[in-house]
């Protein structure tokens, strides 16, 4: 079993610059990075942090075209 840390929408918005409404409106647009609730769906939203590298991977190489 693979453990992944897992980063809360202020710390993402650290990292990617960009505001916490910023994350939020990209996941009701279901856009930016893959994201989990906890809970079932009415808890708190995080970040696996091998979905946040993949996404930031993704973007990277889109940019590069």
């Amino acid at each position: 079993m693979t453990v992944h840390t897992l980063h809360t929408p202020e710390e993402v918005s650290k990292i990617l610059s960009v505001s916490v409404g910023t994350l939020a409106n990209w996941r009701s647009n279901k856009t930016g990075p893959n994201y989990i609730n906890l809970n079932g769906g009415s808890g708190a939203v995080r970040y696996p942090d091998d979905a946040l590298a993949k996404w930031q991977q993704a973007e990277f190489d889109r940019s590069m075209r």
